[in-house]
């Protein structure tokens, strides 16, 4: 018996203006659409068997994506020239490539804690330096500066 080697791309919708909304499906055929484009019907028929957005947060518009490793090159190369979402415009940032779906979500806990931190020090006054210090606390459960 064979495993199937998968990759777990978590990826970033940036929208170009504030209070856009996209459903998973929207981004699978976005991301379908480019393939396509860029790849024809060999580069979609060999990634579209194993492609498939696991998990869309629309709250922080972050996404879990899953591809076969050997299509793999395939999707990360598509995914700049991704320009509209369902017919909103925004563009996708990877921000990590991981063989697990936990190895994506301890990455976004650690992009999201680097964020706090830097909010931290870009804090102008003592009120907001406090909410981000509790929205720390609220998180990790301790602060610790790296």
């Amino acid at each position: 018996m064979v495993k199937l080697k998968n990759r777990y791309l978590l990826v970033e919708v940036l929208f170009e203006e504030d209070g856009g909304a996209v459903t998973d499906s929207a981004i699978y055929a976005a991301l379908c659409k480019q393939i396509a484009a860029l790849f024809g019907d060999f580069g979609i028929a060999a990634a579209k068997s194993s492609l498939s957005v696991k998990v869309f947060d629309s709250a922080t518009a972050t996404s879990v994506i899953r591809i076969s490793v050997k299509s793999s090159q395939r999707l990360l190369s598509s995914i700049p020239f991704v320009n509209s979402i369902g017919g909103i415009p925004a563009v996708l940032k990877v921000l990590f490539v991981g063989c697990s779906i936990r190895s994506c979500e301890k990455a976004l806990l650690r992009i999201n804690r680097m964020r706090l931190y830097s909010s931290l020090k870009s804090a102008t006054n003592k009120s907001e330096e406090k909410e981000v210090l509790d929205a720390i606390r609220a998180t990790t459960g301790n602060v610790r500066f790296e």
